[in-house]
């Protein structure tokens, strides 16, 4: 067992340097959020992506809106409509009902793809210049700004980012 004075050294001596090492660390934070936005090749991308989703939820809301239509009819008939006939109707609906909710989880994927495929050189070749940043301003950590919980601006090296992406 140690005595009492050498285990205050020992943690002393740790605490010496662990200050000593965290006295070298230089830190900075970037958004790469706003950076892919901030960058041509990022607004690109967005303007792709959006133009995908607009076409895709345009698809969405014509099968939703044949959908109401369907049960509306349904629904004003079913009085007047044999079982039959009611159950056909009825199995028709829930069957356009599954298959619209399978296409919008479909085209949500899809469109998670795609943004990924998208988003793939545009995060590399940010990670590469956030690098080049980092070593020219003497950085040893870089954080993403969305990691942390607070940060002075000044350690904020995102607009420097952007500037040096080519």
């Amino acid at each position: 067992m140690m005595s009492r004075p050498s285990l205050l050294s020992l943690l002393f001596a740790l605490l010496l340097s662990t200050t000593a090492s965290a006295q070298a660390l230089k830190i900075a934070v970037v958004d790469l959020q706003k950076a892919i936005q901030a960058v041509p090749a990022g607004k690109a991308a967005k303007g792709s992506l959006e133009a995908k989703a607009k076409k895709v939820q345009s698809d969405l809301d014509r099968q939703q809106n044949e959908l109401k239509q369907l049960k509306d009819e349904l629904e004003k008939q079913a009085a007047l409509l044999q079982d039959s006939v009611k159950r056909e109707k009825l199995k028709s609906y829930q069957t356009k009902l599954l298959a619209l909710q399978e296409a919008f989880v479909k085209n949500q994927q899809t469109l998670k793809d795609e943004e990924n495929k998208l988003l793939k050189p545009i995060m590399e070749k940010l990670g590469k210049t956030v690098e080049a940043v980092a070593k020219e301003q003497g950085y040893t950590l870089v954080i993403e700004k969305g990691a942390t919980l607070f940060s002075i601006p000044a350690i904020d090296i995102t607009d420097t980012v952007v500037s040096r992406y080519k």
